[in-house]
């Protein structure tokens, strides 16, 4: 599972840090087939409607959430800690409209934290 993005809680404030990941991009082009006219019945989003949904999470800004592509299911998995209400999570639906349906929300005990910085490198 890659994370796309958190967003942590910190003392200063809400700091944005964001993780790009060009490879799942190209893995969600790849493997997740189009979706046609009336293929949300089946519950399959295409990488554009997928990619949609992650930027109305991005731009709904809540702290605590992150997310990433579930390929085996083709939807958009919003993590939220135990910060997050449901309000907020209202906020994300809200901002996603039509592509609503793409996410599913799961709730994770505890808060999300960042352990690098943005631009850190990752020695493997």
């Amino acid at each position: 599972m890659r994370i796309t993005r958190t967003i942590p809680r910190t003392a200063s404030g809400h700091r944005r840090l964001v993780a790009l990941s060009t490879g799942l991009a190209a893995a969600a082009a790849l493997l997740l087939p189009t979706a046609a006219a009336g293929a949300e019945e089946a519950r399959t989003y295409s990488a554009d409607r997928l990619a949609a949904a992650g930027e109305a999470v991005l731009g709904a800004d809540v702290a605590g959430t992150a997310w990433h592509v579930d390929e085996a299911t083709g939807t958009l998995v919003v993590v939220a800690d135990s910060t997050v209400t449901t309000a907020e999570l209202a906020r994300i639906e809200r901002r996603a409209g039509r592509n609503a349906g793409a996410l599913r929300v799961e709730r994770t005990p505890g808060t999300l934290s960042t352990l690098i910085s943005g631009g850190d490198a990752v020695y493997l």
